[in-house]
């Protein structure tokens, strides 16, 4: 499986400007990663996408046993791509 079957990209589209690369969802070696990307850091949109992704750019990283909380950050994320 290619690095990029284990990722998820996260858009914003929404009526204040054109659509935005928020970040990239991702497994990588037993743990869920979370990067935004440095053009959404900047853009004056930005806002956190929950409590634990604090606004930086060092990606945030959590175990597999976390993140299939139903109340983790991943659930909350991918739950909109099943639509």
């Amino acid at each position: 499986m290619s690095r990029q079957d284990n990722a998820l990209e996260v858009w914003l589209d929404d009526d204040l400007g054109s659509p935005c690369l928020v970040g990239t969802l991702a497994h990588d070696r037993g743990q869920i990663r979370f990067h935004y990307e440095r053009d959404w850091l900047k853009d004056p949109r930005a806002f956190a996408l929950d409590p634990d992704l604090s606004l930086d750019e060092p990606p945030s990283f959590r175990s597999r046993n976390w993140a299939t909380s139903e109340s983790s950050w991943t659930h909350r994320l991918t739950a909109g791509a099943k639509r």
